[in-house]
């Protein structure tokens, strides 16, 4: 009895999955980075000459979920969305990608907290305020191509 109630389990969680998959607008990609010495890090950011990108479809709901070895702010232009990312904290930005296009992630030292730090002596090198990565919207006709 209990092997009949797991197997029915698993079964409806299937097809909640296959339903999220039928709409697209009802899932939420999670995408893991970090922000190591400066850089940002993950499975999926993709790099070309020293440049960074997450690709996304239009109308694609994302969850970028941070961890950072450093105090920084980052601010994803064109979505006019920011976030704090104490150093070793996880943090989460989720993003509705409304807007196609390339949009740069700007990469901001927290001057205060890293000046605390190195006072307590635990200080590591800021990094310089730049562009991090692009999250790269696609539109629903370059998707479908």
């Amino acid at each position: 009895m209990a092997c009949l109630c797991l197997v029915a389990g698993l079964l409806s969680g299937f097809g909640a999955l296959q339903a999220a998959d039928k709409d697209p607008s009802n899932a939420i990609r999670i995408v893991r980075l970090a922000v190591a010495d400066g850089n940002v890090v993950g499975p999926d950011v993709r790099t070309s000459s020293g440049i960074g990108w997450i690709r996304v479809h239009q109308g694609e709901t994302v969850e970028l979920n941070w961890t950072t070895d450093e105090h920084v702010s980052l601010h994803l232009h064109g979505y006019n969305m920011a976030l704090q990312l104490p150093k070793g904290a996880k943090s989460k930005m989720r993003v509705r990608a409304k807007k196609a296009g390339r949009f740069p992630v700007v990469i901001k030292t927290l001057v205060k907290e890293v000046e605390k730090d190195a006072q307590e002596g635990k200080a590591d090198q800021p990094s310089r305020n730049r562009m991090l990565f692009y999250l790269d919207v696609r539109s629903r006709q370059t998707a479908s191509q």
